[in-house]
């Protein structure tokens, strides 16, 4: 992103904004960075907000139900069961990601759970994350702030796209990262960039869903050349 002429700035803080004209979407953005008491000012030619989404549910009837809501979404158990225990909830409206597939793991463990409770435990989910952006970005599992936070001891296996002949191929940049229990290659979570990240974390999913370690993924054969190649 950065040999695009991206530039980023974390922990910065937006003071205001003021549109420079009502012919232009150019708006002059005044910032402080970090813990400087200096404020500066730069000129954008668009300000995009990614400011999420939240449930609607006001007003639907919850309270008369039974239903305990919060500001995240609907109260629910490890079960998808709502305070009103005839009652599931799933999807946007709960809290945690927001994401379609999110959704339909959710809706599938409230379907087995409603006809035969307690077979499904929404923490037992393995979900993993993909940024559409490009290089695409994706996750599952724990990253390495995760697990320095949790004080988990760790190894870290790192491919780049320079020892990949396909990223070769397609001058393709990136990274593909997979955490393991210190001394073992019990795999605790991944993080590609770049390439089909978004399909190949599904990968590394399955591999932790069934409880396959590192070694046997990274015994698999792979197509040649593919990115797929980098997880051996």
């Amino acid at each position: 992103m950065l040999a695009d002429g991206i530039r980023i700035s974390q922990e910065t803080k937006i003071l205001s904004f003021q549109r420079m004209n009502d012919e232009s979407t150019e708006v002059k953005v005044k910032f402080r960075r970090g813990q400087s008491l200096l404020e500066e000012e730069e000129v954008f030619d668009v300000v995009l907000f990614a400011t999420g989404r939240k449930p609607n549910i006001d007003n639907i009837g919850c309270d008369k139900a039974g239903v305990q809501t919060a500001k995240d979404g609907v109260v629910i158990d490890n079960f998808m069961r709502t305070t009103n225990p005839s009652i599931y909830s799933c999807g946007d409206c709960v809290p945690g990601p927001n994401f379609t597939h999110n959704s339909d793991v959710q809706a599938r463990l409230v379907v087995r759970n409603a006809l035969f409770f307690g077979s499904d435990k929404r923490d037992q989910v393995i979900l993993p994350y993909c940024t559409y952006t490009d290089p695409e970005v994706a996750s599952v599992g724990m990253n390495e702030d995760m697990l320095k936070s949790e004080g988990i001891q760790y190894d870290t296996y790192a491919k780049h796209f320079e020892h990949n002949d396909r990223a070769i191929c397609e001058s393709a940049k990136g990274l593909y990262k997979i955490h393991t229990r210190r001394g073992t290659d019990e795999i605790l979570g991944a993080t590609l960039v770049g390439g089909p990240a978004g399909d190949l974390i599904g990968q590394v999913t399955c591999a932790m869903f069934n409880k396959m370690g590192l070694q046997k993924m990274g015994a698999c054969v792979y197509p040649y050349p593919t990115y797929a190649e980098s997880f051996r």
